[in-house]
């Protein structure tokens, strides 16, 4: 078989991409279980999951019991390392959501859309700026403001 020489960087970050890809997929994993599923040594996993604590992005959820030998730690991708926002603008509707890094969702709004009509005192609105807590309010307001009056405003 032809070896191909491979950059440092792009393996590394390969490596590291493979392994977040299988915290996505599994709620926990020891670096044994990385191993395995990945199939690189103990070393280079000892070497991402190291990266990966630095950066924040792993962190421990304690100790697996032990049938014999040393317990093995489990791994986790850290909630709180970064939050994503997700919208659904549609015709009638206004959808949000919130998730953290484990991609669990941690806030969900609907908003339904009436073309022409004031929403200064609709409480959906009240939930859509919930939604969107670290969002500037005022920002969330020309949103809604946009999908309110300049759609009627066409017709």
């Amino acid at each position: 078989m032809k070896t191909i020489p491979g950059n440092q960087r792009y393996l590394k970050e390969l490596n590291l991409s493979q392994v977040l890809n299988l915290f996505r997929e599994n709620k926990y994993l020891s670096r044994i279980e990385l191993s395995r599923k990945t199939q690189l040594d103990a070393k280079t996993i000892t070497n991402v999951v190291n990266a990966l604590f630095e950066k924040g992005l792993v962190k421990s959820r304690g100790f697996s019991r032990s049938k014999g030998g040393r317990p093995r730690e489990k791994l986790e991708l850290n909630p709180d390392y970064g939050y994503s926002i997700g919208i659904d603008l549609g015709a009638s509707h206004l959808n949000g959501i919130i998730t953290d890094f484990q991609v669990s969702i941690l806030s969900r709004h609907e908003l339904e859309i009436r073309y022409g009509e004031s929403r200064d005192d609709d409480p959906n609105l009240a939930g859509l700026r919930m939604i969107g807590g670290n969002i500037d309010a005022g920002t969330l307001d020309v949103i809604v403001h946009v999908l309110t009056t300049e759609r009627a405003d066409q017709s």
